[in-house]
């Protein structure tokens, strides 16, 4: 199946899930499937003031977005925010 593979530099490439998938996990980026789209919440962005930091890190973390562990709730939300 392919898939469309989101490199951090802003580029994309339609590319094997396989592919994507290891180049994922090496961190050169993010992809995501028809199914992974439709299960993401839509949360606007003025929600994202009332989630506590544990809840801004689980977000992040469903939707593919490297936040550093001790990173503070501001730097998560913006980062939310820019995706």
């Amino acid at each position: 199946m392919k898939v469309e593979f989101s490199y951090k530099n802003g580029r994309t490439r339609r590319m094997t899930s396989a592919q994507a998938d290891l180049l994922q996990r090496l961190g050169h980026g993010t992809y995501q499937t028809r199914e992974m789209r439709a299960a993401v919440p839509a949360i606007v962005a003025d929600e994202l003031d009332f989630l506590t930091l544990e809840e801004l890190q689980g977000l992040a973390k469903e939707r593919g977005i490297k936040v550093h562990h001790r990173a503070g709730a501001d730097k998560v939300r913006k980062a939310l925010r820019s995706s």
